[in-house]
């Protein structure tokens, strides 16, 4: 089933997009938390990246607290902490699809 999403709607979330704001509830894990994980995971192309595991190890280690009140990190919330912090990326918010689910309704419609 595809959802059609109006014209309006559709250029609302790529100017909010464009001005750095991501769509969904904001983040409720300490800004020191994700630039430790971000940190730790590294950006040096040179170097290996830090594994997902090994990171929520040291952050379970220190007992940094969860957002949500988990008893433990996961290796996937602290991938979901980096996503959402280094390329504005949230669970169901992917721009890509919108965008082509709306470039094909528009080309169907001048098809027909």
């Amino acid at each position: 089933m595809e959802t059609e999403i109006p014209a309006a709607r559709l250029e609302g979330l790529r100017r909010s997009r464009t001005a750095g704001l991501t769509p969904g509830p904001k983040s409720k894990v300490p800004p020191a938390v994700v630039d430790r994980i971000v940190a730790e995971r590294g950006t040096d192309p040179e170097l290996p990246l830090t594994g997902w595991r090994t990171i929520a190890a040291g952050l379970n280690a220190d007992g940094v607290a969860t957002a949500q009140g988990a008893p433990a990190w996961s290796p996937a919330t602290v991938r979901a902490v980096w996503l959402r912090a280094t390329t504005g990326y949230a669970r169901g918010s992917s721009m890509a699809t919108i965008t082509v689910v709306a470039q094909q309704s528009d080309t169907q419609r001048s098809a027909s």
